[in-house]
């Protein structure tokens, strides 16, 4: 074998080689340049500190403003109280017990504060001026004169003579003045009474749908029926008439067509109740709807 076989290299050979003397070099300038940037010193944090505690001073709010005056601690709004240095927890406690009725007779009641420092309450008490009236009348007393004034007016209206409504005339914007009527309802008593022809009694109301018997009751003192506005139905001398009616059912309407062709003239109701289809208060029902002119 020839010495020169052993400075022949392959292809692949050449390349591996080449990438050999690549990574060395590497290597070599990595172990240059890291202790550059790595150092066993510890490294020098004071500047990254000094500008933590720079935030942390940026974060604190400046000292307020605290003015002190005389004030009177009912009659104060929140605005002041915040200028006379009063936490705003504070000041919304303060807020509420004066709503709910609450109010300061003396100076010393402005310390019963729910959460009130003893070295704020000593620092306002020398401005603390309660007026005199606020003495003698608390805001909760005031508050009862109201009520009192209010159930009197709403006695005096109670007592006033109410509106009596008549069923048969009264449109839907009057019987809208009813309480517990409002338009669905007032819509549905002239609908029905127009299928109906009038109510000749007040309790048919009772018949309109949705009307409960509580509503009904309630609705009763205030209403009146005028039976001379109903629309009848002649029955003598029209036989083909219109026969129709939410009260006559199909096989009482036949019936009553059939008697009615048979007896040309009807001189009494009377004689109708010989009509096997009909109860007594079937005609009971009926006959304010029917006439016999």
């Amino acid at each position: 074998m020839s010495w020169k076989n052993f400075l022949f290299f392959s292809e692949g050979e050449k390349n591996g080689i080449l990438v050999l003397i690549c990574l060395v070099v590497v290597a070599i300038v990595i172990n240059r340049i890291l202790p550059c940037y790595f150092s066993d010193k510890p490294a020098d944090m004071s500047d990254y500190h000094a500008e933590i505690e720079h935030f942390k001073a940026s974060l604190i709010p400046g000292e307020k403003q605290v003015e002190l005056f005389s004030f009177d601690p009912n009659r104060l709004d929140s605005a002041d109280f915040v200028r006379l240095g009063v936490p705003s927890y504070l000041v919304s406690r303060i807020l509420k017990y004066r709503s709910k009725g609450g109010v300061f007779r003396k100076p010393e009641d402005f310390s019963k504060i729910y959460g009130m420092q003893e070295e704020l309450y000593a620092e306002l008490l020398p401005y603390i001026s309660i007026e005199k009236e606020m003495k003698s009348e608390s805001v909760f007393s005031k508050n009862k004169k109201k009520e009192k004034e209010v159930a009197l007016q709403t006695e005096e209206y109670t007592v006033k003579e109410i509106e009596i409504i008549e069923l048969n005339t009264a449109d839907a914007a009057t019987l809208k003045k009813l309480k517990g009527i409002g338009t669905i309802y007032a819509e549905r008593i002239v609908k029905y009474r127009n299928y109906l022809g009038g109510f000749y009694q007040i309790e048919q109301l009772k018949e309109v749908y949705g009307i409960s018997e509580e509503l009904f009751q309630s609705l009763r003192p205030y209403l009146t029926v005028d039976n001379s506005e109903i629309k009848k139905i002649r029955l003598n001398g029209n036989v083909n008439i219109r026969l129709r009616h939410p009260y006559l059912k199909k096989e009482q309407l036949s019936a009553l067509i059939l008697f009615l062709q048979k007896n040309k003239t009807i001189s009494t109701f009377e004689t109708l109740k010989e009509i096997n289809e009909f109860s007594d208060e079937d005609w009971e029902r009926l006959i304010p709807y029917l006439s016999l002119e």
